[in-house]
């Protein structure tokens, strides 16, 4: 049975920021696809905890991972970091953040994460 991915507000926000971002660099139409790339890696989740790509990363908390968006670049600009918990039946994926690769994450990640 796929995971249940729920993403957090703040995450919802870094869906806008980066939206904005990319809209006023690079314009509409890459906004557009970099937006399907996220929301593909984001979907990708339902496969927790088989996620290609996702690491524990112990250094920013208990059970919390990454996944890079999945641009079909050697290197994403942006981090997804997420926590599941598997004695939920559906699995239940929490969606924390979605960073820029350049940021440092532990600032960025809410205290009790």
């Amino acid at each position: 049975m796929p995971a249940l991915v729920v993403r957090t507000k703040r995450a919802e926000r870094d869906l806008a920021e980066i939206a904005e971002w990319t809209v006023q660099r690079f314009g509409v139409d890459q906004a557009r696809r970099y937006g399907v790339a996220i929301e593909a890696t984001l979907h990708g989740l339902r496969r927790a905890p088989d996620v290609l790509g996702a690491r524990l990363r112990p250094e920013l908390g208990a059970n919390l991972w990454s996944v890079p968006v999945l641009t079909g670049r050697p290197r994403s600009r942006h981090i997804v970091i997420f926590t599941w918990s598997a004695s939920e039946r559906p699995v239940r994926v929490l969606v924390l953040r979605i960073l820029h690769a350049s940021m440092d994450f532990v600032r960025h990640l809410p205290p009790e994460a």
